[in-house]
């Protein structure tokens, strides 16, 4: 859904400023950046979840493989390979 969302970016733009009760709704440019880097952060464990959730295939042999690159990825993020400070901003 947040992938949605900011692929359609240009067009929630348009359709925000056509109401002023939407409005309310409208990120600014700084959300945008933390919705697409939380995006980034998130995906592989979606992709993760696709996989090991098949129910026409047997999974279980790639339960390891899965585990050591989220593991890799997420180890990554601690290292401060993706920017934290614009997934979150303290207000």
């Amino acid at each position: 859904m947040i992938q949605r969302e900011i692929n359609l970016c240009p067009y929630c733009e348009h359709f925000y400023s056509e109401s002023q009760e939407l409005a309310k709704y409208h990120l600014s440019p700084v959300e945008w950046g933390q919705a697409a880097n939380l995006m980034h952060l998130i995906e592989p464990l979606s992709k993760a979840t696709e996989i090991l959730c098949g129910s026409k295939h047997p999974t279980l042999n790639k339960a390891l493989p899965v585990y050591l690159v989220l593991m890799k990825h997420l180890k990554r993020v601690q290292r401060g390979l993706y920017n934290q400070s614009l997934l979150m901003q303290v207000t």
